[in-house]
């Protein structure tokens, strides 16, 4: 398998149980780091440094962010798919999909000290816009693979793929920093 795909689309030859406890596995080790990095994820594609909680809600965090997309693609490639969809295969590749959130973890050991958006931090240095860029492209490795993780498991393609995709990904990222907000009311932030 060439390294392109390994990187970008390893769900050709990964998928269903395999890929889901690959990837559960992945997030796992990456809500440890996020715990020991305070790095919060409070959206399907965010990652912010926050302030430290306890090791549950980064936990939490994980099962929102994956739990969201898993049923609101599950549910439009139902609809929109012509061929046999399996949940498990939707579950899995995006659970995969997630896996280089691991990195933005690591990213947020470089910005202790430093909490929410890159707006809110009082003086902005070069490494904290290195260690933002990189995140950002971390970030869009995630949703590269993420929407081959759609195209393969809900087989959704052309435009439509593309479209669907998108209005979905929106969606979820907003319905996720809305239960990301009242998840956290109820915890214990130090």
């Amino acid at each position: 398998m060439k390294l392109t795909s390994v990187l970008f689309n390893p769900f050709i030859r990964v998928a269903g149980t395999k890929a889901l406890l690959i990837g559960l596995l992945a997030m796992s080790v990456t809500a440890i780091v996020c715990f020991l990095s305070n790095t919060h994820f409070d959206g399907v594609v965010d990652a912010h440094t926050g302030l430290k909680a306890p090791l549950f809600s980064y936990f939490v965090e994980s099962v929102i962010m994956l739990g969201l997309p898993v049923v609101f693609f599950y549910s439009v490639a139902l609809i929109f798919s012509k061929s046999s969809i399996r949940f498990i295969d939707v579950a899995g590749t995006l659970a995969l999909a997630r896996w280089p959130m691991i990195f933005a973890a690591i990213c947020g050991f470089g910005l202790q000290g430093h909490t929410g958006a890159i707006h809110d931090i009082n003086e902005i240095t070069p490494v904290i816009v290195a260690i933002s860029l990189v995140e950002l492209l971390i970030t869009i490795w995630m949703i590269v693979m993420m929407y081959n993780a759609f195209k393969v498991s809900c087989n959704v393609k052309g435009i439509s793929g593309n479209v669907i995709f998108i209005v979905v990904l929106l969606f979820v990222e907003v319905i996720s920093h809305v239960i990301s907000n009242e998840f956290y009311k109820y915890i214990r932030i130090v």
